[in-house]
């Protein structure tokens, strides 16, 4: 989907982020407010970590939540909110250590996950990629 120039446009699509890049400034005015965001970066977070057990070490992750609320973005100033609301965090359950949204995103979504938000992104504009 990412691999070229499929569109016709004569252009390629920007690179995914590597794990461990923060965006600190984008150009345009987000659509999200900044507690819109914190939801959004706290349901992220309780769809990778909320359902973990502790004694276990096992993580029930819910990928079509982190899905809806990465999609929810409607431009590339809403996505850094989400990111900058995210922060690093971790969870119990986790042998990942603290992570970024990106690493986040990484270490718990398939590749056809990502691949939809990449999608959805590209069909607003976004020029994030992950």
């Amino acid at each position: 989907l990412f691999g070229g120039d499929d569109d016709g446009t004569g252009t390629e699509p920007p690179p995914a982020l590597p794990p461990d890049v923060v965006v600190t400034d984008v150009q345009g005015t987000a659509t999200l407010t900044r507690q819109q965001a914190r939801v959004l970066a706290d349901a992220i977070y309780y769809a990778v970590y909320g359902s973990g057990d502790f004694w276990t070490g096992h993580v029930d992750e819910d990928e079509d939540a982190v899905v809806d609320a990465m999609t929810a973005a409607q431009n590339d100033p809403d996505v850094l909110l989400i990111q900058q609301e995210y922060g690093v965090r971790s969870g119990a359950a986790s042998f990942h250590g603290a992570l970024n949204l990106v690493g986040t995103l990484h270490a718990f979504l398939s590749d056809s996950d990502l691949a939809r938000i990449n999608s959805d992104y590209q069909s607003k504009g976004i020029t994030f990629r992950f």
